[in-house]
């Protein structure tokens, strides 16, 4: 998948799949934080209410996290 692409379908939808899956794994903000390598759950948070961009090319990383494909949270 080329960046251009995943910055392109990064939007609304994106995040909200992702905070459903988290909360479909019954996974607390703070335990997403931790495997993603954040020292707060408040950059979950953000990112879930769209306040701090998600890391286009970290997209991967939050997939593995929530147990999912970057092609489920990106809805392509």
């Amino acid at each position: 998948m080329r960046l251009k692409e995943i910055e392109e379908k990064c939007d609304a939808e994106t995040l909200k799949r992702i905070q459903t899956r988290r909360e479909e794994l019954h996974m607390t903000q703070s335990k997403l934080a931790t495997l993603l390598g954040f020292t707060s759950r408040s950059s979950v948070n953000r990112v879930e209410t769209g306040s701090l961009p998600l890391s286009k090319k970290n997209i991967g990383k939050w997939a593995v996290a929530l147990q999912t494909t970057p092609e489920y949270l990106l809805h392509i």
